[in-house]
């Protein structure tokens, strides 16, 4: 239990204490509580405040968490916890949370599949990130989420990043002969967020031996990081962004479930940009409110997928752009084309002299 009040943090709040200390294992029935509490960060840039591996029935719940713009900063990391010998993490809750300020109000998952099941997210507030919610990776999944707001992300409100398999290079001087002959790079492992690479001395023991697989590539023996996609589902969003360059949800490949939500100002709502045919996966937007006439390209949908999508209910007052060969089932929505110009920030290209 934190006490009540305004507080300093300077450094990594760690669920599962010092790796000093407790090299072993991630948190388990752990309740980190504030009393209310609001929680400022003052320290160095790139850190994470709450830091989770791999934790189990835990609960987090009645903080403020204001990171005064501090750069890279992450609010709360739910991962596997690889650098302590352990994967997975079920069953805890996240309650009465308001993020501002960061870079990332909240990053759940990894590039290897950690096994995170079954959280609950219920009265969360997260303003003026660049991505509010970061959802990563396979075996992500069972992730629900109740009354959330998020306002102010300059880049997406939720982004969904799914993988395809990606082989772990010993450095940049690993080139196989194929590489060299079709002069392409194939699919390498690198962070989602910096893009950076990430060689075999980057990756913990643990999830190299256990996360990780073998192919024959070139007649040599290659290590592989697996691929799938995260699944998420929300009750009662809301979202509000002026920036016309953004998106409330998108996707590359994780599969998106909307249950009764209202998107105001200028975002678009979906960006899915997977190109594979049909998935097992299916997207949901139901009794979704958009009273935003969509992002920089006038869309309020862009799916590339094959979907299947389903739209059920609500109303949407701007295009919605498919792919090639996409299904789409349309329950009930109303489109309204909507004759005025996005409530959003003004594109450096527009023609001023002719808008009206």
């Amino acid at each position: 239990q934190l006490p009540a009040g305004t507080f300093v943090l300077s450094d990594t709040l760690e669920l599962a204490g010092p790796i000093a200390q407790f090299p072993k294992g991630g948190p388990t029935n752990i309740i980190l509580r504030g009393g209310p509490t609001t929680l400022y960060y003052r320290g160095p840039a790139g850190k994470t405040l709450i830091d989770m591996p791999a934790p189990n029935k835990c609960v987090i719940e009645n903080l403020i968490i204001d990171a005064d713009n501090t750069p890279g900063v992450i609010g709360i990391r739910y991962r596997g916890g690889y650098d302590r010998g352990v994967n997975g993490g079920k069953g805890n809750v996240f309650s009465n949370l308001e993020l501002r300020r960061m870079d990332i109000g909240l990053w759940i998952g990894d590039p290897f599949g950690p096994d995170l099941v079954s959280s609950s997210f219920r009265t969360i507030n997260i303003s003026y990130t660049n991505v509010a919610i970061l959802v990563e990776g396979a075996n992500v999944s069972t992730m629900g989420f109740y009354d959330v707001m998020i306002g102010a992300f300059s880049d997406a409100a939720i982004r969904l990043v799914g993988h395809t398999a990606r082989r772990i290079r010993t450095g940049p001087d690993d080139v196989l002969p194929s590489e060299q002959q079709l002069q392409r790079t194939p699919p390498r492992l690198v962070d989602c967020v910096t893009g950076k690479e990430l060689f075999r001395s980057d990756v913990p023991a643990y999830a190299l031996e256990q996360r990780t697989f073998t192919r024959d590539v070139d007649g040599q023996p290659q290590r592989f990081a697996g691929g799938g996609a995260p699944e998420v589902v929300f009750y009662n969003l809301m979202v509000h962004s002026k920036d016309p360059s953004t998106w409330v949800f998108d996707t590359n490949a994780g599969a998106v479930r909307v249950y009764t939500a209202r998107f105001e100002g200028a975002a678009g709502v979906l960006r899915h940009t997977a190109k594979s045919p049909a998935s097992r996966f299916t997207d949901v937007l139901a009794d979704v409110s958009a009273t935003t006439p969509g992002g920089l390209a006038g869309n309020v949908i862009e799916y590339h997928g094959g979907g299947p999508l389903y739209l059920i209910g609500g109303a949407f007052e701007g295009n919605i752009a498919l792919g090639q060969n996409t299904t789409v089932y349309n329950f009930g929505v109303r489109f309204h084309h909507r004759i005025d110009h996005f409530p959003g920030l003004v594109r450096q290209d527009m023609d001023l002299q002719n808008f009206d």
